[in-house]
């Protein structure tokens, strides 16, 4: 039992740290620069815009990560 809860907590740290670099990832993807206008902010805010600069991808990513990170928490229970 023990080899098993190391192999889950090794699978938990790697799958926190793909969060983390996904998330920063996705915050560098929709990241407001402060000289854009307000116009440049509404279009890139856009669903067109955030699908085809992977910011959805990117998300659905993220929320399969979480939802696998859940579950491996809940082995260790």
């Amino acid at each position: 039992m023990h080899s098993i809860q190391v192999k889950v907590r090794a699978e938990v740290l790697k799958n926190l740290n793909n969060i983390k670099i996904d998330a920063q990832e996705l915050r560098n993807l929709i990241s407001i620069h402060p000289n854009l206008t307000e116009k440049a902010i509404s279009e890139s805010f856009t669903f067109k815009h955030l699908e085809s600069n992977g910011a959805l991808e990117l998300v659905d990513s993220l929320e399969t990560d979480i939802k696998t990170l859940k579950m491996l928490l809940n082995l260790l229970k």
